[in-house]
């Protein structure tokens, strides 16, 4: 580990451990306001006094360093780190969720799982009873692949359709209020599908795979529309941004590389080779920092 980096990690370590309950967020001092200002207690105080000698409880981040007073509301109102479960569901005694996603409008979970079923879990009973207000679901009458377990999932932003991906490459297409399937496209034949994406307009879905590919395949003529080939390991990642109006995929994969693509061309504008393979997205979509360094999706192929 270069030596300049090092306070950096140490840095993020204490606050990971601080975050997940492994250290000591808040330690309590006692000060005697009185004894602070080294002052000697007066035997002889009187009902005030006394009150204003009391001892007052302060709290010191460990990581930030920073000392302030509180009192007992704000001690009841502190958010605390989750240390238990909201909710578990139960599958099948065979069965195993692979993948998981909200609904955008927080209606409802939808997990697929290894029996290649896919199920919305409904909010108001903590997720732990299957939304009936979906009349398929109600008649059982699930959504699934029938051949492969279920592999990766996405939903539109809109929230009307659903699309899932299997580990032999079959991608499919559902409108979530009545179940219907929309689309059944052969995606990547004989090869898992990792991820997948909605275009904004809902229109198109993207496709990563594990034979090293990410296609996009249109929803109204259900054909390949483009493919953007370069990775030469499994993808992992592959993400639509639109960034400076400009369309761009980004994608991350096995091989080490994290890419940027031209959304109307495929042509790849940018390979970038971390050290490690730590990746993220901005909340707005805009640029991408890949071990510290930060790139900006609307720069890329621009001239």
């Amino acid at each position: 580990i270069p030596t300049a980096r090092m306070l950096t990690l140490l840095h993020q370590a204490v606050k990971w451990q601080s975050h997940t309950g492994q250290l000591p967020v808040i330690k309590d001092h006692w000060q005697d306001d009185h004894h602070h200002h080294g002052e000697e207690k007066d035997k002889t105080k009187t009902k005030d006094n006394k009150k204003s000698s009391k001892k007052r409880k302060r709290k010191f981040d460990l990581v930030l360093g920073e000392i302030n007073d509180y009192t007992k509301k704000d001690e009841s109102t502190a958010e605390s780190v989750p240390t238990k479960p909201y909710s578990t569901i139960s599958f099948g005694k065979k069965a195993t969720c692979e993948f998981a996603v909200f609904l955008p409008d927080a209606s409802g979970l939808v997990t697929g799982s290894s029996d290649g079923l896919v199920e919305i879990w409904d909010p108001n009973h903590r997720f732990r009873k299957l939304r009936i207000d979906l009349p398929y679901q109600q008649n059982e009458e699930l959504l699934g692949h029938d051949d492969s377990s279920i592999s990766a999932m996405a939903v539109s932003n809109d929230g009307t359709m659903l699309s899932t991906g299997d580990k032999v490459g079959l991608l499919k297409v559902w409108k979530i209020e009545d179940g219907k399937c929309l689309r059944s496209i052969e995606a990547h034949q004989g090869s898992m599908i990792s991820c997948i994406d909605f275009s904004h307009d809902g229109s198109h879905v993207l496709t990563a795979s594990h034979d090293g590919t990410i296609r996009e395949h249109g929803l109204r003529s259900s054909r390949l529309l483009k493919e953007f080939q370069g990775h030469t390991s499994f993808v992992n990642i592959a993400k639509y941004v639109i960034a400076n109006e400009q369309l761009r995929v980004v994608s991350s994969s096995a091989d080490g590389t994290v890419r940027i693509w031209d959304g109307k061309s495929s042509e790849c504008l940018l390979i970038m080779k971390p050290s490690s393979m730590g990746s993220s997205l901005s909340k707005s979509g805009v640029s991408i920092a890949v071990q510290g360094q930060s790139v900006t999706m609307g720069d890329v192929g621009s001239s």
